[in-house]
């Protein structure tokens, strides 16, 4: 069993379907969840490997220090975005950085309300929160669903509802499940502060590798097993 940041599903459900096949005898069982549960999990010894957006903290290197007499491995293995979905009716769909704020923080950004995966502490409102507001206040308008696919379903049917999703669940083109999303909603683009020509950029994979794309994130494993093996 491993536990996985529920807005990394779809692209760990790949990588398992690749597994699966070089190694038919090996089970690995995800459980995805959120990122707070995730990390839970980190103390106790059912689950000795968590995917994050994070690494450990100095905080968490000290306790397993302590407490397990080594330091869990941890690094980062590939690049992820948070992705800003508006319905397809809506016809503006550039944000400024200062739109964001406005949006999240608690001016609200006119009849829009931002959607996002979960009531519990996500990896994508740890990123809202630390990158975004920079501890700021969140916004009392701020509406939680039920996982990635539940902010999809509520932005395709609201027009007014702004979501934030791992863009990995809307990302894989040879999926024609996944291109039937973009019927009724649409990526939102971002302010691009590396750029000097004040462009707006979308994520997609140059986007997020050179961080020209401003809500990039990284995808890292927490391995707590001392040997090696599956």
């Amino acid at each position: 069993y491993i536990s996985v940041d529920e807005s990394y599903k779809p692209i760990i459900e790949e990588q398992l379907k690749i597994f699966n096949s070089e190694f038919p005898d090996a089970h690995i069982i995800p459980l995805y969840k959120p990122e707070a549960d995730c990390v839970e999990d980190l103390y106790n010894d059912s689950i000795r490997l968590v995917l994050l957006t994070r690494g450990l903290t100095t905080e968490e290197e000290d306790y397993f220090k302590k407490k397990k007499g080594f330091i869990p491995r941890y690094d980062a293995i590939a690049k992820d975005a948070v992705a800003i979905i508006m319905n397809k009716s809506v016809t503006n769909t550039q944000l400024t950085i200062q739109n964001l704020k406005d949006l999240l923080g608690e001016k609200g950004h006119g009849n829009f309300y931002p959607v996002l995966d979960g009531v519990k502490q996500t990896s994508n409102l740890r990123f809202i929160q630390d990158s975004i507001l920079v501890g700021k206040a969140l916004s009392k308008k701020i509406s939680g669903a039920k996982g990635n696919e539940k902010v999809i379903e509520v932005v395709s049917n609201d027009p007014d509802a702004i979501g934030f999703i791992g863009l990995n669940w809307i990302s894989n083109h040879d999926d024609p499940e996944n291109l039937k999303i973009f019927d009724k909603i649409q990526i939102a683009s971002v302010e691009c502060l590396k750029c000097k020509d004040g462009s707006f950029v979308t994520p997609n994979q140059t986007m997020v590798a050179t961080k020209y794309y401003p809500l990039s994130s990284t995808l890292y494993y927490v391995d707590k097993e001392y040997k090696g093996g599956v």
